[in-house]
């Protein structure tokens, strides 16, 4: 065969090759943009621990729970295996008198006390606004530094706060009208069961004359519907979030949604901040049911 027709041929071969690679790599990259998924930062979804999904309008994920019918907290523990610690705790301490337990709990007859632990909150810190499915939450981006919790020499690094209404936990059986979680997480690989995750829990009541300036903010943006991030961030100081009155109640408990993670380290204020009623309403018509029930009272 002539040396030239054999050349042109390997040309030609050459180049449709070349072209196929270069097709299957806009294909892959037009499939992970049609996604947006993040496969290197990481939030908690609740108070559960998962990669970040950055979800469109076009990409609906469907909750493997709710708060209602056959998915709702009673049923969590029979949605999976590996939720079976939802059903009624693994976990043993002096707070429940020896008997297991889980969170969110009804506390009584127990006296707030000062803090334990020291907070890394005054700084400015930008948030991504996201609707996970089951809350609204603020996870924070990577260009800003990281606020934090340290706790017997431990430090938690915050993975994102969320909301709930009504209020999980109760104190003396009454609940406030709103419940913000910061949740924490060791981000040392090697650290054991017992300090791997914090949450700080902050009650939130409808005050038009006293609401908080700060988480006011969050509201003056819309808020995203299911599965969707604003497309604007915004810029808060988690300082300005919290009461005056620093007072603590402490105990040892679990993560309020599956799979329900136990020894979790919970510290929850006594005194509640202020939102206007307005701005209430406006998570309420997001989220109006997305507590879990109290586990009990234990005091």
């Amino acid at each position: 065969m002539n040396k030239k027709i054999i050349l042109s041929t390997l040309a030609s071969a050459l180049l449709l090759s070349t072209m196929a690679n270069a097709k299957g790599r806009k294909t892959h990259k037009q499939m992970h943009n049609a996604f947006n998924i993040s496969s290197t930062s990481k939030t908690m979804n609740h108070c559960d621990i998962n990669t970040t999904i950055k979800y469109t309008q076009t990409e609906q994920k469907i909750p493997t729970f709710s708060y209602d019918g056959n998915t709702s907290p009673s049923f969590w523990y029979q949605l999976s295996s590996e939720y079976a610690t939802c059903e009624k705790g693994n976990y043993f301490t002096t707070v429940s008198k020896e008997k297991t337990h889980q969170s969110p709990i009804n506390i009584s007859n127990i006296k707030a006390k000062t803090p334990n632990f020291t907070l890394n909150f005054n700084m400015n810190i930008e948030f991504e606004i996201e609707n996970n499915g089951h809350t609204i939450e603020l996870v924070p981006t990577e260009d800003f530094p990281k606020a934090s919790i340290e706790i017997d020499s431990t430090i938690y690094t915050l993975q994102q706060l969320h909301m709930h209404a009504h209020s999980e936990h109760s104190i003396d059986n009454a609940f406030a009208d709103m419940e913000i979680h910061f949740v924490f997480q060791n981000e040392d690989e090697f650290a054991d069961s017992l300090h791997k995750y914090a949450v700080l829990g902050l009650f939130v009541n409808s005050d038009d004359n006293n609401s908080n300036n700060e988480l006011e903010k969050v509201f003056t943006y819309n808020l995203p519907e299911k599965y969707t991030t604003n497309e604007s961030n915004i810029i808060i100081n988690l300082e300005n979030l919290l009461p005056s009155n620093t007072m603590v109640y402490s105990y040892n408990g679990s993560f309020t949604t599956p799979p329900c993670t136990e020894y979790i380290n919970w510290n929850i204020y006594a005194t509640s901040i202020g939102l206007k009623s307005s701005d209430l309403e406006k998570f309420k018509k997001k989220y109006n049911h997305n507590y879990r029930p109290v586990t009990g009272t234990f005091e």
